[in-house]
């Protein structure tokens, strides 16, 4: 608290910044992702989602059967 008698809101939690201060590579990955747009995280899944060429084939055939 300070000399007027109120409670900082923020102080509360002081104890726990360290905590938060420390993250790892994988939680900023995924704090990242969070906050991501929808278009710009669906254009990175689509990326991720096209086949190579053989496996493109590969799942031709299957289809073919």
């Amino acid at each position: 608290s300070d000399p007027s008698g109120e409670v900082n809101p923020h102080a509360v939690f002081a104890d726990f910044t360290p905590l938060l201060r420390h993250r790892g590579e994988r939680r900023e990955a995924i704090t990242a992702a969070c906050r991501r747009s929808e278009p710009a995280a669906v254009a990175e899944l689509l990326k991720q989602a096209r086949l190579t060429a053989s496996e493109a084939s590969y799942v031709q055939s299957l289809a073919d059967e």
